[in-house]
């Protein structure tokens, strides 16, 4: 169970990698809505999105159910499971108005999740000291996973191997523990060669910077590299562009970000433009928490050397925005006049991803009306 989603509501439930049926959900959304209202409850979306997994878990028997807190720990809607382990993977500043402003603050909210003789597991950059003192109250197993790590793959992958030697008490067997771990998951982090305009794409990677696996002995010339990731707090486009410059240090940067409005706009912009050589600003007409091209501008306005890299054509309009910024790469890859390989880049909120995806042709899944009327997913979130 996961969230948010890029195409389709569906993608929020999965078992053994496939989303839940349209059926399902026509099934189950309805139940639960309705079980809000005649117990006036007032259920918020993610409650009712959470309630509606919980009863397709149960009905379909699952082994196991990874579920994923949405926001912070304490009084998330997952959290009124008892697991079997809980983990607290590394945290940063993101939701600071709702979790705090520090990482103290955050990492209490965070431990929430940590119930009375449950292991839990916690990232290198969770604060040790409270999480080890609330795992001793509740006589907990308190296990840390030391960095630091070069990517947040390798990191993930250091956690799944931990829980999967706990879950099976040290028993699993090298053979199978590798297995496990080389399953790749639904991942919202992509890498391809576009040649754009035509729809055809050379997918390279899904999760490109796992154990280094990018084939990056592929030539550019047979199309335009674009990296898709939703990094959208700082500790996120961080990771993506210390990433992104180890695995491509001579390559420049053409990048296109739309942002939420709540998150830290000065950090992000920041580091997106200490990296990128040339940023489109786009906004999300999916999201009413969507950050509008003015307030993007507006925070770069005194940096005269920022400014100087914003292409301002096309400004807010996703469609309009990648077609240029991947046209404009295709053509200097055409003119010969760069040596160095432009890489596109399209990264922050989640809500400009299905857009995005649509344009340079990637065919996903998406939901009918009667889909959306039933999940509630017209609602802006």
């Amino acid at each position: 169970f996961t969230s948010p989603h890029v195409s389709t509501f569906r993608e929020r439930i999965r078992i053994d990698g496939e989303m839940i049926s349209r059926r399902a959900v026509e099934d189950i959304f309805p139940e639960v809505m309705e079980c809000s209202d005649n117990n006036q409850i007032g259920a918020s979306f993610f409650e009712l999105t959470t309630l509606s997994a919980f009863q397709h878990y149960s009905r379909e028997k699952v082994d196991f159910a990874v579920i994923e807190v949405g926001v912070g720990g304490s009084l998330d809607a997952t959290n009124v499971i008892t697991p079997i382990l809980s983990v607290i993977t590394s945290i940063g500043l993101d939701h600071t108005r709702i979790l705090g402003e520090t990482l103290q603050e955050i990492t209490h909210q965070k431990a929430g999740i940590i119930k009375p003789g449950i292991p839990v597991i916690v990232g290198p950059t969770v604060v040790q000291e409270i999480t080890e003192k609330i795992a001793a109250e509740l006589r907990c197993n308190h296990t840390r996973i030391e960095g630091p790590f070069s990517c947040f793959e390798d990191e993930n992958s250091k956690i799944a191997e931990i829980a999967l030697r706990k879950l099976t008490n040290d028993s699993i067997d090298e053979i199978s523990l590798q297995k496990a771990l080389s399953i790749v998951p639904f991942c919202r982090m992509e890498e391809f060669f576009s040649h754009f305009p035509d729809s055809n794409r050379t997918l390279i990677s899904s999760i490109p910077f796992k154990n280094n696996s990018i084939n990056t002995s592929s030539n550019p010339k047979n199309g335009i590299r674009v990296i898709l990731d939703v990094a959208h707090n700082p500790t996120a486009f961080v990771e993506l562009f210390k990433a992104l410059r180890s695995k491509y240090p001579n390559a420049t940067y053409r990048v296109v970000v739309g942002l939420s409005a709540d998150k830290d706009l000065t950090e992000c912009l920041k580091t997106v433009f200490s990296v990128a050589d040339c940023v489109h600003f786009v906004s999300s007409s999916q999201s009413s928490r969507a950050a509008s091209t003015d307030q993007l501008r507006e925070i770069i306005k005194n940096s005269a050397s920022n400014a100087s890299k914003i292409d301002p054509r096309f400004d807010g309009d996703v469609t309009e925005t990648i077609r240029y910024a991947v046209q404009s790469s295709v053509n200097r890859l055409k003119n010969g006049s760069t040596n160095r390989e432009e890489i596109v880049v399209c990264t922050g909120t989640f809500y400009i991803m299905k857009d995005i995806r649509s344009t340079l042709g990637i065919v996903d899944e998406t939901d009918s009306d009667d889909l959306n009327e039933q999940s509630g997913t017209y609602v802006k979130i």
